[in-house]
Order: structure tokens, then sequence, then C-alpha cells
């Protein structure tokens, strides 16, 4: 198994622009943490990723696709897409189960159809985010969407072991649909409309 890392790489933090590391099949990390001028990342065919770390990425922009890595078990982003729109597109990552979105500002797609063994995501201070289709994600435990201030539609539908929830401070927020999810033990959400 192959691990690649910027994080602790002082030389590459300001330098790297563009990582391809296509159809790479033996690589199972990627950390480009604080590679904060880079713009073009492209992960097709690296099948069995099993952690993706993004962390100050503020330049990267464009799409992140991860569809069908059916090994891919964690994806952790913080403070990516400052500068650009960017679509994350994890469909079909049916081992996925934990995937947090902090302070990612111009995230404007975020796809989890089919991310079936998925327990906790937290989407965080996100201003493009305009709906999230959660819907029949059967282990998912925990979500937050807190400080989402585009978010006018979240579906959690379906979501049977769904316990905890937070849409905090979701100025826009007008629907929340949770039909079939009978074990929520705690609710918090305030200053929405």
């Amino acid at each position: 198994d192959i691990f690649w890392s910027t994080s602790n790489v002082a030389a590459y933090r300001n330098t790297l622009t563009g990582v391809d590391v296509s159809h790479n099949t033996e690589l199972c990390t990627l950390d480009l943490g604080a590679a904060n001028n880079l713009t073009y990342l492209n992960i097709d065919g690296c099948t069995n990723l099993r952690r993706l770390y993004l962390n100050e990425c503020t330049a990267l922009g464009g799409e992140i696709n991860c569809s069908g890595f059916n090994q891919l078990q964690y994806i952790y982003t913080n403070r990516i897409a400052y500068k650009k729109d960017v679509k994350v597109n994890l469909s079909g990552c049916s081992n996925l189960q934990q995937a947090y979105f902090y302070v990612d500002s111009n995230l404007t797609e975020l796809n989890l159809t089919g991310c079936n063994m998925l327990r906790t995501l937290i989407v965080t201070a996100n201003r493009k985010l305009t709906s999230l289709d959660l819907s029949n994600l059967k282990n998912l435990e925990t979500c937050s969407t807190n400080y989402n201030t585009a978010l006018s539609s979240l579906n959690l539908s379906g979501c049977v072991k769904l316990c905890s929830l937070g849409f905090y401070r979701n100025t826009m927020l007008s629907s929340v649909y949770l039909t079939g999810c009978s074990n929520i033990e705690v609710i918090t959400g305030n200053n929405c409309p």
C-alpha cells in the first residue's frame, strides 16, 4: 500500500499546484495537507484509495471525483475551494464510513448516492450548497449541517439509524425531511427561518 503526504514537507506547501495520481491502484492514503496553491487534483481510477485528506487546499476547485471508489472509508476536507466552486462526487463509495467537510466555502454539490455504510457526515460553514439529499443512507447515525448559509433543503428520509442531527444557523433552511427516522434522540437547530 502506498501512502502519499505533503503535510510534513514544507517545500510543497506553497509550490504544489497540481497532483495527478490517476489510475494508481496501490495508493491507499492521499494527504494533501496545507497545499494552499493546489488548483488541480486527478484521482480517477485510484480504486484502492481508503483515506483522502484535503486540508487547507484553498485554491482547489472543479470536481473531486471519487465515484465508485468502493474502498474509500474516510474523507476529510477543511478550507478547500475558497477561490473556485467545487463539486464532490462520492457516489458508489459503498464502504465510506465518515465524511467531513469543514469550512469549504464554495462547495456547490455533494453526491453521496450509494454510500450505504456512511455513519457520520459533517458539512459545516458553507455558503453555496443549496440542497443535500441523504435519503436512504440506512447506516447514517450523525449528521451536522451547521452554518450552511445557502442550504434550503435537507432530506434525511429513510435514514433509519439517524440519532443526532444538527442544523444550527442554516439561515435559508426551509425544508427538513425526516420520514422514517425513528431513532432520532437529538436535534439541534436554531436561527433558521
